[in-house]
């Protein structure tokens, strides 16, 4: 299915990411020592916008793995 687009460009269907909030990055901790790293977010990529189509594939995968 194509995305709907805008006259600039930009995917008009993008949502915030529901992982990082869209921030585009993840805080957590490594060890040793508990120092703290920040990575890309692993849905959005770091872009902070997702499409609803990964934000519903993301929840079906988790009801999937909570029924296991």
């Amino acid at each position: 299915m194509k995305a709907l687009t805008s006259s600039v460009g930009r995917d008009d269907r993008m949502t915030t990411c529901p992982d990082c909030s869209g921030k585009g990055e993840i805080t957590s901790f490594a060890c040793p020592g508990f120092r703290r790293i920040v990575s890309p977010c692993r849905l959005c990529g770091g872009a902070g916008t997702v499409t609803p189509e990964a934000v519903a594939a993301v929840a079906s995968g988790e009801a999937f793995r909570a029924y296991r």
